[in-house]
């Protein structure tokens, strides 16, 4: 699965690179990430994928938060709702040019919010779901530091991972210019 999700990244990330791609929100980065994902194998997964949906457990910590932004698994129906047996969960984010100071510093908080967030996933389920943040990094803010830190946000990202759940990938595509994107894998 982390090799599928590191390829679509890539595509997302030429994309980006030869303007076929600019995203201004999430779910912009959401939805393209959503195509290459059933771009090549639609009839594997078409009825796999599942973008904002709940998954099997109503987790009481997560209260009204038990959505997720993509879930890959089984659709399952009981006597009162439709959920997801995931296989996979993934959280997106994005760190788009022109928001402000404080939309960047709300999202970042955002991002250490779904880390805990995917870790309690983990506390519930007998077997492995994949669990991911995906990340776009527009302009290079994630490489940067807060004030008063010596690590950047996205190290930080990797401490909070490592101590909550360090089977959670963080990954994602950093563009410090056009010719300078890379995808990360943590």
């Amino acid at each position: 699965m982390l090799q599928k999700v590191i390829r679509v990244l890539n595509c997302i990330k030429d994309d980006y690179k030869t303007n076929r791609f600019v995203p201004i929100l999430e779910d912009d980065f959401v939805s393209r990430f959503y195509y290459y994902w059933l771009k090549d194998e639609f009839y594997k997964y078409t009825n796999k994928v599942f973008v904002k949906t709940r998954i099997l457990y109503n987790i009481p910590e997560l209260n009204k938060r038990n959505k997720y932004d993509i879930v890959i698994g089984d659709r399952n129906v009981d006597t009162s709702r439709v959920y997801v047996i995931p296989e996979a969960v993934l959280e997106f984010k994005i760190f788009p040019q022109g928001f402000t100071k404080s939309q960047l510093s709300k999202r970042r908080d955002e991002v250490i919010e779904d880390i805990k967030k995917l870790h309690t996933i983990n506390m519930y389920y007998k077997k492995d779901v994949q669990l991911f943040i995906c990340i776009f990094d527009a302009f290079g803010w994630l490489q940067r530091c807060n004030l008063n830190e010596n690590i950047t946000r996205l190290e930080k990202f990797c401490l909070v991972k490592e101590v909550l759940d360090p089977k959670i990938n963080i990954v994602g595509v950093s563009v410090k210019d056009k010719q300078n994107a890379l995808v990360f894998n943590y």
